[in-house]
């Protein structure tokens, strides 16, 4: 195990069989001694080279022109120099399957990722993109994204991670060595069992409490938060000064999340002293000093991950790495996901391992914990999940972002029946005859309801009220798929939801107790997966959760400009009295400007227009040291205009980045905080560290509609049937709310540019009023 070939390629898009490799390099080397290299740039003969691409990768059309040479001219080449050896690569199989697809068949050669070592080994890191890493612990990286830098950069990590495996606690390593022999041909593995047992690291009995008080969202405070604005304790409302009472709950309006965020803990503080608090909010990276509530899937079941192994002849590559990252951390004292470094692919993986249930000793073991804290968060699903549990009861709630409270809660009833599973089952059968089901379905079923071809975009149907399925029910339950097949025929209840019987009635406060549950149905197909949902909604669970809510103090963190008849929350939350104010400690002050001239959003030079407007500002508006964001409804547009400016601005000293372009999350916020100077493209980017930069104006392009779920869809008839209208009491609250949370982690912005025309109509001020 001592020759390896390390080696990097560049392409001209993701797919292997549609797009074009770019570069290769690569260094052979054998007992540590380079025996052979590669580093040729390859004349595109598939997919051409984009403005975009040569924006990531830095490879210009001239120099493929100038440099270039045809991938058919060079494959036996590679092929002799790679010979048999290893290869090493990040994320590598990548670069095998375009390999592989173009001719240079090295489909036998053992292979070790990186990435996969670095998942396992290297904990809590923020990133492991190869440039993240090559930053932190200081390889030469001079060029990120051309093939023979990660190249360099590779060879450092490996040497970096053979080092730390040296260094693994004994335990770990004697309790991984029986499954690395046998059960699996992860070829890495011999990384692992090479390491002489003297030389391993000693366990620290430490280690495991410590990073478990990490990993369950707690970290030490030195001292109390300090405001950013001394009036913040004016919402810190004291029980004493305002009792707080369940019939008349408490609702703030917000602007800013960080000092939202703060206001809130002071708050929970001080309420405290009285009686226990739960903070509900989606953006619990917002609340991390304060103790986290775990649900059981995302608990680790230390017997169900020894099970994993063993209902398996031998794993794969990624169950391999899947379990050896948490057997790792299990004899670290870790238990819940967060802290797992679970790549996307690993989702199903988690999902054989986790607790999954209420009943298990681990999770009564946490919900003991947890009642003796006084303050307490969870997600708004996490609590509609778990809040009949006695530890909740009687806590107060602040409930922070009130609008995505009220979503989640009108979807919570929604049962959903993936064939995801089954589609990917490695029983041929089962396998064959799922996707027998989902192509028929979609022919006979969607596309009728279409009224078209299935398109490369999600398609989602609402099914009629009497509407059953019979046939296609009876595959479902051949699959043991129970509930779907039931969903599908309808069974269950006799009364349905139907907007012409049903009236007003459905969202009404009263209730005729005797009535059959009424129930919403509707299949969503992803045409990228192959995948089918089959989806059912319960109305008189959404009911039972807003009466349950009434029993709760609270108070309510919302966003957008509340009418004087309050319909979004009367309506979705039964909330029909209650105290409002709106404290400007919680505003960050920005002037809001729309400018003159703007083209048609439905014009086809809508974009261009948009790269234009964005290139006109940053040239006239931004200074030396000053940064800006511009969010976008969508990611193809995001990346079209991407495109665009960075051509149009390569000259002007700016650090172009953009949303998923990139890298995640958190390879993003490390380039960003390593710049002075940016434009960031984003979609849905939202984070509490993007508040440090030195953002001078956001720029909006567009207002961010949602596609609207069949879900709503029966709720917006039935609104209408009971003379409500939903563009006012749902479109616009949810809307505006979106723009407002949109913005709210950059409150040293001074000014919000839209470039949207919409916003001259009678809706669009509508929304920008509620939302600002």
């Amino acid at each position: 195990m001592n020759d390896f070939c390390f080696l990097d390629i560049e392409t001209t898009g993701l797919d292997a069989s549609k797009d074009s490799i770019l570069e290769i390099s690569f260094i052979r080397k054998k007992e540590g001694k380079i025996i052979s290299s590669v580093d040729q740039v390859i004349i595109p003969n598939k997919s051409p080279l984009t403005p975009f691409v040569t924006n990531l990768t830095g490879i210009t059309p001239e120099e493929v022109e100038k440099s270039g040479t045809r991938l058919e001219e060079v494959c036996e080449e590679i092929i002799d120099k790679i010979g048999d050896s290893v290869i090493v690569g990040h994320n590598i199989d990548f670069d095998i399957d375009f390999l592989v697809r173009n001719g240079i068949d090295v489909s036998k050669n053992h292979r070790i990722d990186t990435h996969e070592l670095a998942r396992i080994v290297l904990k809590g890191e923020e990133s492991y993109a190869l440039e993240i890493l090559s930053i932190k612990y200081g390889f030469q990286h001079k060029e990120a994204h051309r093939a023979m830098s990660d190249v360099e950069a590779c060879i450092d990590l490996l040497e970096l991670l053979t080092e730390k495996i040296k260094k693994l606690p004994l335990e770990f390593l004697q309790s991984v060595r029986k499954f690395l022999e046998e059960k699996t041909d992860w070829y890495a593995k011999y990384l692992f069992l090479r390491v002489e047992a003297g030389a391993s690291g000693a366990m620290h009995s430490q280690a495991g409490a410590w990073e478990r008080g990490v990993e369950e969202g707690v970290s030490t405070k030195s001292q109390k938060l300090q405001s950013k604005s001394e009036t913040l304790n004016q919402l810190a409302i004291p029980t004493s000064d305002f009792p707080l009472s369940t019939s008349r709950p408490l609702f703030c309006r917000i602007s800013d999340s960080i000092l939202a965020a703060e206001a809130t803990i002071s708050t929970a503080e001080k309420i405290a002293e009285e009686c226990s608090v739960l903070i509900i909010t989606p953006k619990l990276k917002f609340f991390k000093d304060v103790r986290q509530f775990s649900t059981p899937e995302v608990i680790l079941d230390p017997e169900k991950l020894f099970q994993f192994i063993e209902t398996r002849t031998k794993l794969d590559n990624k169950e391999t790495v899947f379990f050896l990252k948490c057997m790792y951390r299990h004899l670290l004292g870790f238990r819940g996901q967060n802290n797992f470094d679970l790549f996307f692919q690993e989702q199903g993986c988690w999902k054989e391992v986790a607790l999954n249930s209420v009943e298990h000793p681990i999770f009564k073991e946490i919900i003991k914990e947890r009642a003796k804290e006084k303050i307490l968060a969870l997600t708004p699903k996490a609590f509609f999940q778990f809040h009949d549990l006695e530890c909740f009861r009687c806590r107060t709630l602040i409930i922070d972002e009130a609008e995505v409270f009220a979503e989640d809660m009108l979807n919570f009833p929604t049962k959903t029946v993936s064939l995801e599973p089954y589609l990917n089952s490695k029983n041929e059968e089962i396998a064959t005859s799922t996707l027998f089901f989902i192509k028929n379905f979609c022919r006979e079923v969607i596309e009728k309801k279409l009224n078209h071809a299935i398109t490369p975009f999600p398609e989602k149907v609402l099914f009629e009220p009497k509407e059953t399925f019979p046939e296609f029910a009876e595959i479902l339950r051949s699959l043991s798929l129970q509930e779907a097949a039931d969903i599908l025929e309808n069974k269950g209840s006799n009364f349905l939801f139907s907007p012409p019987d049903v009236g007003g009635d459905v969202l009404s406060e009263t209730r005729d107790r005797g009535r059959q549950s009424t129930i919403v149905r509707w299949s969503n197909y992803y045409p990228e997966t192959g995948n089918l949902t089959i989806n059912s909604w319960q109305f008189s669970k959404w009911e039972k959760l807003k009466a349950e809510m009434k029993k709760f103090p609270k108070i309510l963190l919302h966003r957008h400009k509340i009418d004087d008849c309050n319909t979004f929350f009367k309506t979705f939350l039964s909330i029909e009295e209650a105290e409002f104010i709106e404290d400007k400690a919680l505003f960050a002050p920005k002037k809001l400007e729309i400018p003159k001239n703007l083209i048609s959003a439905n014009d086809p030079k809508f974009n261009d227009f948009c790269g234009e407007k964005i290139i006109e500002i940053v040239r006239n508006r931004l200074h030396e040291g000053e940064s800006m964001l511009v969010n976008f409804s969508s990611r193809e547009t995001l990346k079209n205009i991407y495109t665009q400016t960075t051509e149009l601005l390569k000259n002007d000293n700016i650090s172009i980045m953009g949303e998923r372009i990139a890298g995640g999350e958190g390879k993003l916020l490390k380039l960003l905080q390593s710049k002075q100077e940016i434009i960031f493209f984003n979609q849905k980017f939202i984070h509490p560290e993007l508040e440090h930069l030195n953002w001078k104006i956001i720029v909006i392009q567009k207002f961010p509609f949602l596609p609207p779920s069949p879900l709503l869809k029966a709720i917006e008839a039935s609104l209408k049937q009971s003379g409500k209208n939903f563009w006012d009491a749902w479109t616009i609250p949810m809307v505006a709310a979106n723009l407002s949370r949109r913005t709210s982690s950059f409150s040293g912005a001074k000014k919000i540019i839209f470039i949207d025309p919409r916003q001259n109509t009678r809706w669009g001020k509508a929304i920008l009023k509620r939302a600002f």
